[in-house]
């Protein structure tokens, strides 16, 4: 669905660019007609674009929560007692980890870590 939703939001803003070209060329009854299309669809292109981040939100965070720490050095997996950490800090930290992706070592609690299956 991501796939598509990201197409969506792309056709929406070819259709205000022609919207746009188009009442430029306009007369004055034609332009009103174009200016309120043109704000309708703005509108869905920012309600599908927000849709998009959102279910992308969620997908990071459930990937997030299949995830786990190991150690930089000695490739241990690592517990949120094991860095002292609770279990909301240690979801984050996995977030933070795949964000700085392909790299992804980050520290925590002092330790330099990294997120993976």
């Amino acid at each position: 669905m991501n796939e598509s939703l990201e197409k969506v939001v792309h056709d929406l803003a070819f259709a205000l660019d022609d919207s746009r070209d188009a009442l430029r060329k306009a007369n004055a009854v034609e332009a009103l007609v174009l200016r309120s299309l043109i704000d309708r669809v703005n509108e869905a292109r920012n309600e599908v674009a927000a849709l998009f981040s959102a279910r992308e939100a969620v997908r990071r965070v459930a990937l997030a929560e299949d995830m786990y720490l190991y150690d930089s050095e000695t490739q241990d997996m690592l517990t949120p007692e094991d860095l002292g950490i609770t279990p909301e800090e240690y979801t984050a930290a996995c977030r933070r980890s795949m964000d700085t992706a392909p790299e992804g070592h980050i520290y925590v609690a002092g330790r330099r870590v990294y997120a993976a299956e």
